[in-house]
């Protein structure tokens, strides 16, 4: 469960784990105001933080550098390799009730994706109607970026991309795969949250201090 802003004056709880968990997940893709989405992933990071899912969770920041996103698929993937596991979904059900703490292999990963610095977008106060244009994204990083969407759910690995426009993004990558869109307005004050088959969205306010309560 993660704080995406507040609706009513209140905390607005998503949860990015599984639809078949009952979540609305795993990928969640946030667009607009540079401002704004920064204080998204704030607001992301500190209910990760505050709220951790009961079987733990690794938070792995790619600013630049997204090397680290294969690093994690890969060892992900050996884990499931160990205990011949189809996904992790199944490992957990598999593993002895000692090793499934917060701190075991089994734990949940989320990848929190700066992908202006992988667009070439860097100013930190341009806005998804102007500000400067894209260079575009490497043919690696449009390869990590497409892998771990493709990937996420059997390795229980859930992604919150923060990008200027979604068609920044290279055309090899599976944009089809985010669950949920966080539009934030250029006044970096409002945004909309909804899921992608889904018509309606959720009114924010992305308000300038962290948000408190308990997920419902």
């Amino acid at each position: 469960m993660v704080v995406v802003g507040e609706a009513a004056g209140r905390p607005r709880w998503v949860n990015i784990d599984e639809a078949s968990c009952g979540g609305d997940g795993p990928h969640m893709a946030v667009f607009g105001s540079h401002a704004g989405r920064s204080r998204v992933v704030e607001l992301v990071n500190h209910s990760l933080t505050a709220r951790p899912p009961q079987r733990g969770v690794e938070v792995l920041a790619c600013h630049r550098e997204i090397e680290p996103i294969n690093t994690l698929i890969d060892q992900r993937i050996e884990t499931l390799r160990h205990y011949h596991a189809k996904d992790f979904g199944e490992l957990r059900t598999m593993l002895p009730a000692a090793e499934q703490g917060p701190s075991d292999v089994a734990r949940a990963a989320v990848v929190v994706i700066d992908g202006d610095s992988l667009t070439g977008v860097a100013s930190a106060t341009s806005t998804y109607n102007d500000g400067p244009a894209s260079t575009g994204i490497s043919d690696r990083s449009a390869s990590t970026l497409d892998r771990v969407l493709r990937c996420g759910r059997s390795l229980d690995i859930h992604t919150v991309l923060s990008v200027a426009q979604i068609h920044d993004l290279a055309p090899t990558v599976a944009v089809a795969q985010f669950s949920s869109i966080v539009e934030v307005h250029e006044d970096g004050r409002r945004a909309w949250w909804r899921r992608v088959n889904m018509p309606t969205s959720v009114e924010l306010e992305l308000p300038a201090k962290g948000t408190g309560g308990t997920p419902p």
